[in-house]
């Protein structure tokens, strides 16, 4: 009776058949959590996006404000020039012929009157205003620019502090050369794709939203045309069709609807609030429906 008993229990713990993943509410929550860990890296990847967009329009505020403090430099220098009144022609001639040695030489007499001053068009005290102020507009403004680098600054961004902390003090005149030709690249290329970004929404908010039912055909169109691109790669995609820019992904419990619309040309998938690639969401899809199979 015992040994029946301990033959009994052993077969239960080294059947494999047997176990506690066989259960239909293991699966469900496992297919669950799944879904949820695809939808969490999506939302990931939405997020470095936008930090991306938020630290290229940092940079063109960063530029624009260079180029703002270089006007005000300009224009300051500019109009102290115009303000402060040359010296009158007869006062230089007198101190182009001035002698050396003034004790041995005596002085031309002269029988005109000595030269007059010429009178300023602008008052001294208005002038040394107006260089005072300008003078206090160029300090603000390279305060404004020491504040990146105070952490207690509203606009102190670590991650640019940390990065220009860690660069050498002393580098070659060609590594500085080729730095900054990396930098200016990069500074480009963030700048064109905040600009393609911001003319999307503009374009979007011009045209105002089309409705998927008017691309219905050609949704169909661009499906099938996915498809068969994932059956050449051997992958053939649970994606059936429901109704117009409706289509089901998946099977059994874990079938998922997805409504569908071309967006600038582009086949995109409704998540949420917005549109994602449709391509990227089959990407990452499948390759979690593949990683569950193993």
């Amino acid at each position: 009776m015992l040994e029946t008993q301990f033959n009994t229990m052993l077969n239960l713990r080294t059947n494999a058949s047997i176990s506690f993943e066989d259960s239909p509410e293991y699966k469900d929550m496992a297919e669950k959590l799944d879904f949820l860990n695809a939808e969490n890296e999506h939302l990931k990847l939405l997020l470095e996006e936008r930090d991306l967009e938020i630290q290229s329009l940092r940079e063109q505020a960063e530029l624009m404000r260079e180029r703002y403090i270089m006007d005000i430099d300009k224009l300051t220098s500019e109009v102290a020039n115009s303000r402060i009144a040359p010296k009158p022609l007869e006062e230089e001639k007198m101190e182009e012929h001035v002698d050396e040695n003034p004790r041995t030489s005596s002085p031309p007499r002269s029988r005109s009157p000595p030269p007059q001053p010429v009178q300023q068009s602008y008052p001294k005290q208005e002038a040394r205003r107006s260089l005072d102020f300008n003078a206090a507009v160029r300090n603000a403004l390279h305060n404004m620019s020491k504040e990146q680098a105070n952490p207690l600054s509203k606009s102190f961004d670590a991650k640019q502090f940390k990065i220009n902390s860690e660069k050498p003090k002393a580098v070659a005149s060609n590594e500085e050369q080729e730095q900054e030709e990396n930098q200016q690249e990069d500074k480009t290329r963030k700048a064109n794709k905040t600009l393609d970004s911001i003319t999307e929404r503009m374009l979007r908010s011009l045209k105002g939203p089309i409705r998927a039912e008017d691309n219905s055909k050609q949704i169909d169109k661009m499906v099938n045309d996915i498809k068969e691109q994932f059956k050449e790669k051997g992958v053939i995609l649970p994606l059936k069709r429901v109704k117009d820019c409706v289509y089901a992904f998946g099977e059994g419990k874990a079938e998922r609807k997805v409504h569908l619309n071309i967006v600038n040309g582009v086949l995109k998938v409704k998540i949420g609030g917005g549109y994602d690639d449709f391509l990227k969401f089959l990407s990452q899809s499948v390759r979690l429906l593949q990683a569950k199979k193993k």
